[in-house]
């Protein structure tokens, strides 16, 4: 198909590049063509060049739009050539290199031929369609081989499956599993002894209780150190602190400082209530008018300095005035900064003094709660150091750190007692803050240990259930055995399965416990436990014993495995090629999951060479699953590729169609125009004769190009599409008869038969309009006519619901037909009888074919027309 067909209304991208290729070799230069004409030349073809990039960027817009990307981007590849290549920017240098005489224009023409060629080359390329149709061939292949890989896989899997079954190969997998199990419940049991031993069921219990009393503790000393900062802010609000802002401030030279800390006087004292000091009140404003004055001073004095260091190229006589001014503004800014200090000093006076009056009878008792929290921080910090002497590890050095943070707490409480004692809120305050810190943070360091140790108990309970889930999966293989065995061996199994109940019953005792931290107790359940596994294990060497004995296969059976481990490699490895094709064809889909295949292929040969057939045919029932993963994904793949190459060959579909209906319609306006010129309706004037042969020749062309469409698309299965270009064939032969002889016929019948055509072009049209629309719409259910399983069957080109709107909408139009035949009738009559027999023949034609074709889409689509038309008499009658 040329690229014109592909790319409709590319056309004239196209003409532009043959025409530069065409006139590329010229612009050597001719001895016979002048300078100027050359360059004339030359300079159109770039103009031409600009003019092409820029359609080009019009039509990929316009097919990204349709949804058609693969052309989009072809054509988006031969943008970026163009400005990659800079062919618009050599149009300078060439013809200034053709206007002075320059030779080596040649050599720069050759080069630009060149790249236009290869650029012409991409436009030109017809491989998407073949390349979707070789991606689809390839992606088909390894379905195929990978069906062969899971058939191979099914056959392993089932001979390993037989080789497993046998005795004595269940009795080594229960011996192997078994023996697993003890081993890992006997570390557990020791670490489970070795925790009871250093802590006891007691010792979880009391490192609770004492986080509980350390909670306790640090929250009422809490509660004094707020109650100690409530009567501070009562007796003078916020004063401490903006007096440590002041302080601060007056460390810095900068006035900003200054004036910040008196705006947060300003702002205490306007909030100061009648119930606090007057002294203090008094203080704080004198020291606010005293870090403005400061502020200001050194304001002055910066300003000072800055008029000293502009002037300081001006006379000596006006350098001495500056000097004196600075020193003035020095002197006034140091008085002022020693005054703020003397006010600062005078409002801490004042503070002091306000927090040292008399506490009120609501703290009294903070100095007896502060020794009560004293002794009972002291007894816990013995607590704490002796529950750490029994555990081990994090958890022990976390309570030796709660433990180091509550002696710590020891001089601040005293402290605070003492301060309390002499009436000093500031400094009890302080220290009674201190306190609460220490405090807070060996509460923070018990949670911390007791966090771990809830850790520790929820992993050993975890490891127990995960031990009693190996626990009854051997007792399920006993279970088993029992069942299918002979009846000395069946008793054997029978022994072992109730050995393994009571392992699995104690297991499961351990693990509450475990979880309610009482080591002691799990761990004479877990003893129990033991003791079940070795009975258990016991029962099963002895019956393994008894089995080797009895058969003479096994040595049989493990070359089998043997055997089967390297078959098992030789499919890894096919299974690993097909993984490598997949990547380099760039197929992400199926890759990732042939990879978990092969890994399981590979767990399974380990297995195998291990004599371990029941792990080994899990291992292959994984691989067998991770195909079948493949699998699915690649037949999505396929089933991407199939829809991208029927929408293509939908678009295709669609063009040739539109091209048809565009000759159809000026075959149409060439026959009236004949009509309307005639004079004679019998015989044709001389002078129309080549025009009516010229028509009908197009009438046999189109008739010629349409049966070529309809072929295409009876190809697909469609009865409907085929069925209305058949029909389309079968008015334009009627138009090719009446155009033929002495006497052509152009009158209304020709015409109607052409109109019909164009009819039924529109409805075809409009139908693949529909159809491509839904296509570009996500799908939410799984397209018909796609095989589940496998994806062998390509889907139809023209689903069942396309072609039953095409029905409805040819229905509709004939309905139409008869109401205005039956409208014309009214209105005059009898009149063209003889036509109007002939249109209703047609549409009684029309209408018995297309209720066939209704039927035989149901059927396709496996209705059962009887239970229908049973249905239908049913309801009262044929519908």
């Amino acid at each position: 198909m040329s690229f014109r067909e592909r790319f409709p209304g590319g056309g004239s991208v196209v003409r532009v590049l043959a025409m530069a290729l065409v006139l590329a070799p010229c612009l050597s230069g001719s001895e016979l063509e002048d300078q100027e004409r050359i360059e004339r030349r030359q300079s159109q073809i770039f103009d031409r060049i600009t003019s092409l990039r820029a359609m080009m960027d019009r039509l990929t817009d316009k097919l990204e739009n349709q949804g058609r990307e693969y052309k989009a981007h072809l054509l988006r590849d031969a943008v970026e050539q163009l400005l990659e290549r800079d062919l618009e920017g050599r149009k300078h240098e060439l013809l200034r290199m053709i206007r002075d005489g320059d030779l080596r224009v040649v050599e720069k023409q050759d080069a630009f031929l060149r790249d236009l060629r290869e650029i012409y080359d991409l436009l030109m390329d017809q491989a998407d369609l073949d390349k979707m149709e070789r991606e689809l061939e390839e992606i088909r292949e390894a379905l195929g081989t990978l069906k062969d890989l899971q058939n191979d896989e099914r056959e392993l899997r089932e001979e390993t499956a037989a080789i497993s079954g046998s005795e004595v190969q269940r009795l080594e997998e229960m011996v192997n599993s078994l023996e697993g199990t003890r081993q890992r419940q006997e570390s557990l049991t020791a670490e489970t002894r070795q925790a009871a031993e250093n802590q006891g069921d007691r010792g979880f219990e009391q490192l609770g209780e004492l986080l509980n009393q350390l909670e306790a503790v640090a929250s009422r000393q809490e509660q004094v150190s707020e109650a100690l900062d409530d009567e501070i802010r009562s007796r003078v609000g916020g004063a401490p602190q903006a007096l440590e802002q002041a302080e601060r401030a007056m460390e810095d030279s900068s006035s900003e400082r200054k004036q910040a800390a008196a705006d947060l006087l300003s702002d205490e004292l306007n909030e100061w209530s009648e119930s606090r000091s007057d002294e203090v009140r008094e203080a704080l404003s004198r020291l606010e008018r005293a870090l403005r004055e400061a502020a200001e001073a050194e304001a002055a004095e910066s300003a000072s300095r800055g008029s000293e260091s502009e002037s300081s190229e001006s006379e000596s006589s006006s350098s001495e005035s500056s000097e004196s001014s600075v020193q003035s503004s020095e002197r006034s800014s140091s008085a002022a900064q020693q005054r703020a200090k003397e006010q600062l000093q005078e409002a801490r006076e004042a503070v002091e003094k306000a927090l040292q009056k008399p506490a009120p009878s609501g703290l009294e008792n903070l100095r007896d709660q502060e020794a009560q929290i004293q002794d009972e921080a002291k007894a816990l910090q013995e607590s704490l150091n002796a529950l750490a002497e029994k555990m081990e590890g994090d958890q022990a050095e976390a309570l030796r750190k709660a433990a180091e943070e509550l002696s710590a707490s020891e001089d601040p409480l005293s402290a605070a007692q003492e301060s309390l004692n002499e009436q000093n809120l500031a400094q009890s305050a302080e220290q009674a803050g201190e306190a609460a810190e220490h405090l807070e943070e060996a509460r923070r360091q018990a949670q911390q240990a007791q966090a771990q140790i809830d850790a520790e108990r929820r992993d050993a309970a975890s490891r127990q259930d995960f031990l009693r889930g190996r626990t009854e999966e051997a007792r399920a293989m006993a279970q088993e055995m029992s069942s299918s065995s002979q009846e000395q061996s069946a008793s054997a199994a029978k022994e072992m399965s109730e050995s393994l109940q009571q392992a699995s019953q104690q297991m499961a005792k351990a693990s509450e416990q475990l979880q309610q931290g009482k080591p002691s107790e799990a761990s004479q359940s877990q003893q129990a436990a033991e003791q079940g596994l070795e009975d258990a294990l016991a029962k099963a060497r002895e019956s393994l014993d008894q089995a080797r004995q009895q058969n003479q296969n096994a040595q049989q059976d493990r070359q089998r495995l043997a055997e089967l481990a390297d078959r098992q490699e030789q499919i890894r490895e096919r299974a690993r090629e097909l993984a490598r094709r997949l990547k380099d064809l760039s197929k992400e889909s199926g890759v990732e999951a042939m990879s978990r295949a092969e890994r399981s292929m590979a767990r399974a040969t380990e297995s195998l060479q291990e004599n371990d057939g029941r792990q080994a045919e899990q291992e292959e029932r994984d691989a067998e699953k991770h195909l079948e993963e493949a699998e699915k994904q690649l037949e999505e793949e396929e089933q991407r590729y199939e829809s991208l190459r029927q929408e293509e060959l939908l678009y295709r579909v669609k063009e040739t169609l539109r091209v048809l209906q565009q000759r159809a319609q000026q075959l149409l306006d060439g026959v009236a125009e004949v009509d309307r010129e005639r004079d004679d309706p019998i015989r044709i004037p001389r002078r129309l004769r080549p025009r009516v042969v010229k028509l009908r020749e197009e009438t046999a062309a189109i008739t010629a190009d349409n049966e070529e469409a309809r072929s295409k698309l009876a190809e697909d299965a469609s009865p409907t599409f085929p069925w209305v270009l058949e029909k389309n064939g079968e008015d334009l032969t009627r138009v090719e008869e009446s155009l033929t002889g002495r006497s052509p016929d152009t009158g209304s019948f020709t015409q109607l038969l052409l109109k019909d055509v164009l009819g039924r072009y529109a409805h075809l049209l409009a139908a693949l309009d529909e159809e491509l629309k839904r296509r570009q719409q996500p799908e939410e259910e799984p397209q018909e006519n796609q095989q589940e399983g496998g994806g062998q069957q390509q889907q139809r080109l023209v689903p069942a619901v396309a072609e039953l709107l095409l029905i409805k909408q040819l229905e509709e139009s004939l309905l139409h037909d008869i109401r205005v035949i039956r409208a014309r009738e009214k209105e005059g009559g009898n009149q063209g009888s003889a036509v109007r027999g002939r249109i209703l023949e047609r549409l009684g034609h029309s209408h018995t074919e297309m209720t066939e074709l209704f039927d035989q889409i149901l059927m396709q689509a496996g209705v059962d027309l009887n239970a229908l038309d049973a249905q239908g008499e049913g309801q009262g009658g044929p519908q």
